[in-house]
């Protein structure tokens, strides 16, 4: 598979403006503008992304402007779309409640499912945390986490073939996930991802989590695309609540820990991405 877009579907470009935004440099300044950021490893926000190589892409590199006059923009949630990470979570966030001698079952895990971390950590670890305490604790589950999937990286299969024929067919493509940008960025350099992708939105970027639609209407925003113009690909209910209630499509996900009867709301629900096409995603578009 490539690993950079051809000429006649657009260009990689970078930015330390929001991702998704149009830039006026040449190729050859994007290559050289990419070098640099992935040097410093700088985030949207221009600060590192710590628990990350220096040589992972940041959210600041990921611009791609198909020449699309009425765009279509694809979705992806991450956990348990992109990457089969379900047991990784669970066992990591089971060894942190361990160290705080906090009770944590996988109904607790389940409940968590598309809110931000500081938000099921609230709920969780205590109410009372502060700021600081959070980011803390945060910090030390979510680098536990990444040091689980690096070890074997569960891309979800069918994932990374279906990012190449959306591509192939001038789709924009966004990665929305409650979860840190360290983690999503962990995803892009593992897949290689990176030259496909118009924008990339974390949990840190927003304030509420799913079913809240922000984190959908933010990637769609950033990709300069309607929200009736975009799908979504998620595997809970909160996210394909969210979906629905930012007014796009929804392909649902059946993925470790989910059952199609919590994504009965999702205009079509399947058990695996193996063999889907750009048709089978532009077919759930609200205006289809």
């Amino acid at each position: 598979m490539p690993n950079t877009p051809d000429d006649t579907t657009g260009q990689l470009a970078t930015s330390t403006a929001r991702p998704g935004r149009h830039t006026s440099a040449s190729a050859s300044d994007a290559a050289n503008d990419q070098d640099d950021t992935s040097k410093s490893n700088a985030g949207s926000s221009g600060a590192p992304i710590e628990g990350e190589p220096e040589d992972t892409p940041s959210p600041a590199t990921v611009v791609y402007n198909p020449p699309d006059a009425d765009p279509v923009c694809v979705i992806w949630d991450v956990d348990g779309v992109l990457v089969d990470n379900y047991r990784p979570h669970l066992e990591s966030w089971q060894k942190t409640a361990e160290k705080f001698g906090v009770s944590y079952t996988e109904d607790d895990f389940k409940s968590g499912f598309g809110k931000t971390s500081r938000e099921h950590l609230k709920e969780n670890f205590g109410a009372s945390m502060t700021d600081d305490q959070i980011a803390e604790v945060e910090g030390d589950k979510e680098a536990l986490y990444r040091d689980l999937v690096a070890e074997d990286f569960p891309a979800m299969p069918g994932a990374r073939e279906l990012v190449q024929a959306l591509k192939d067919a001038d789709f924009k493509i966004a990665l929305a996930t409650s979860g840190p940008a360290a983690n999503l960025m962990l995803a892009v350099r593992l897949m290689k991802l990176q030259p496909f992708l118009s924008a990339v939105v974390s949990g840190h970027e927003v304030t509420k989590g799913k079913p809240d639609p922000e984190i959908f209407l933010t990637a769609a925003k950033n990709c300069g695309v309607k929200p009736e113009r975009c799908v979504v690909i998620e595997d809970s209910r909160f996210g394909v609540e969210a979906a629905k209630a930012a007014g796009m499509g929804c392909l649902g996900l059946q993925s470790t820990g989910h059952d199609a009867d919590e994504l009965k709301q999702a205009d079509r629900v399947v058990e695996t991405l193996e063999g889907l096409t750009a048709d089978d995603v532009r077919a759930l578009l609200p205006t289809a």
